[in-house]
């Protein structure tokens, strides 16, 4: 039987669009996933709990709908009333629960014993971390015990590794992978704007009429975020700008590619400043009334010494100095250096510059675990900031995040060493704030800051540490300088414990390896890129042990 449908000429035109947007999509990027496509491998007939979350895997903060039946995970799709994604899901978090199932997952603690590990209990595990803990702080005292942990840390998890190790043994040795990943970024708000609190949020998208993505593959990386730029393209014929230094999906899918080469970015950016004052493009009222002009910090060193500190410090300097130093990179002199034409330099220079053009720069870790990290999130700064497009909706720099609460949990409940929630422990007021909430003597609080990440390793290496706790983080991978560490982990008076999921490198140095439960098979909260907080309830019974 056929029933007759009406569709107006508005509603035709309305479908099409969609299927156009979907398939345009779905040929730039296989890994996103629609709702319609979601729903096609369910059992018409399938009994399941639907219970919501957000997404593991990398720091958008997509909101998901975990299908559970009998005590197991077996369905994924895009939640539609989150205002992150919309109902989208991209391949990652379509197959996030997979993650849960593998034959190889830890489910017993297991301890080092003549070389081998041997399956035992919970108690008899935590026992020899509690008395290797005691011992280490007996005789080499309090800071050579340390945790190290990750932005797959949930938020409460950070805050009782902080409360554990600050506020009850009294060291600050507590830092987490967001050093390695975040730090740019950090540094970069903290010397441009004086405070760690970044702006911009993904409504602004919806605003900007050109994105400029510096270094940053979002077509593969945050795919369901590039959709968002895609449907706007198709909306409002907004320009998207692929500025990198390698040919990606993204490259094919924006209005324009232009490959630079590597660690040149930075001359690029001064380029783009002073097309902007040469021309005439500056926002001097927003200049004038809101920022001040310093010369930052330039003896950086190589980066490999123990101890490192910088020997020299910010000056304050005029317009006229910036104009000076500038004069080193014009679009002539930096093309040649960078490879970017001088027609691409200026192209790039003219869509900050047009007043009638808001502008949003997007990054990721091309920018944040740069060689000069900070300079280059600096240097995006100074191109917003000199003509005031910034703060405002559709003009906005915007430092996107590759885990799912590396902004959340270093953030909210301060895993690095310097920091305490809702602030820093070098401050008086934040020690006795973090002692009342944690209902300690504010005098356990040390107030001086120890190692940060790749110092914390080279302790351990030196001696200075002798036990570290790792958890959920594979630091024997990720490390720079790797093989320093790994053998410094060996050495016969280290003591390591690691908390994870699976075997990885890092469990291989390990005395003693805790079986971890994973995501919905315990309540927790993680923050997202744009600092929304998102909870999740437990779905799940972890296996074994964990």
């Amino acid at each position: 039987m056929y029933q007759s449908v009406r569709t107006t000429r508005r509603d035709f035109i309305k479908k099409m669009a969609k299927l156009s947007a979907m398939t345009a999509a779905a040929s730039m990027f296989p890994g996103i996933i629609f709702a319609e496509e979601q729903e096609r491998g369910i059992p018409a007939n399938a009994n399941l709990d639907w219970k919501k979350a957000p997404c593991r895997f990398c720091g958008v903060g997509c909101g998901v709908l975990i299908g559970t039946e009998n005590g197991k995970a077996i369905a994924v799709k895009g939640d539609p009333k989150s205002p992150v994604n919309k109902g989208l899901c991209c391949v990652k978090g379509y197959h996030s629960i997979m993650a849960m199932y593998g034959q190889d997952r830890l489910t017993k603690p297991l301890v080092k014993k003549q070389g081998r590990y041997v399956e035992t209990s919970m108690k008899e595990a935590l026992d020899l971390v509690a008395s290797k803990m005691q011992e280490t702080i007996k005789e080499h005292g309090k800071d050579a015990v340390s945790i190290y942990g990750s932005g797959q840390w949930t938020i409460p998890d950070g805050y009782v590794a902080s409360k554990l190790f600050k506020g009850c043994i009294g060291t600050n040795n507590v830092e987490a992978n967001a050093r390695l990943c975040m730090a740019s970024a950090v540094t970069g708000f903290l010397t441009s704007f004086g405070i760690d609190e970044p702006m911009g949020c993904y409504e602004d998208m919806d605003h900007a009429d050109t994105f400029v993505l510096w270094g940053n593959n979002m077509a593969e990386m945050h795919p369901v975020l590039f959709s968002r730029l895609l449907d706007q393209r198709l909306k409002r014929g907004v320009k998207i700008i692929d500025f990198a230094t390698r040919t990606t999906r993204t490259s094919m899918a924006a209005d324009k590619s232009i490959i630079f080469n590597p660690q040149t970015d930075l001359a690029v950016a001064n380029a783009i400043c002073y097309e902007i004052i040469n021309n005439g493009w500056m926002n001097r009222a927003f200049v004038e009334e809101h920022c001040n002009l310093r010369k930052g910090l330039t003896n950086m060193g190589y980066g490999l010494e123990d101890n490192y500190k910088f020997t020299d410090k910010p000056e304050s300097i005029t317009l006229d100095d910036f104009k000076n130093f500038l004069e080193d990179y014009t679009p002539e002199k930096v093309s040649k250096l960078s490879g970017v034409s001088v027609r691409d330099i200026k192209y790039l220079a003219a869509q900050y510059g047009d007043p009638n053009k808001k502008i949003m720069s997007l990054w990721c870790m091309g920018m944040n675990q740069h060689t000069r990290g900070t300079w280059i999130n600096n240097l995006v700064y100074n191109i917003h900031l000199l003509t005031g497009k910034i703060s405002s909706p559709g003009n906005s720099p915007f430092s996107l995040t590759g885990q799912p609460s590396a902004c959340g949990t270093v953030r909210e409940v301060g895993t690095l060493t310097h920091k305490l929630p809702h602030g820093v422990v070098m401050n008086k007021e934040h020690r006795e704030f973090a002692a009342k909430i944690w209902d300690v003597p504010v005098e356990n609080i040390a107030p001086k800051p120890t190692y940060h990440t790749v110092e914390m390793f080279r302790a351990l290496d030196r001696g200075d540490i002798r036990f570290m706790w790792i958890q959920v983080t594979n630091p024997m991978v990720t490390m720079p300088n790797l093989r320093r560490y790994r053998n410094g982990s060996k050495k016969d008076d280290r003591f390591i414990v690691v908390s994870d999921v699976y075997p990885t490198p890092t469990t291989d140095v390990a005395d003693v390896i805790l079986p971890s439960a994973m995501w919905i098979e315990r309540e927790g909260l993680f923050g997202n890129s744009e600092r929304r907080t998102q909870h999740f309830e437990q779905m799940l019974e972890p296996p074994g042990e964990a």
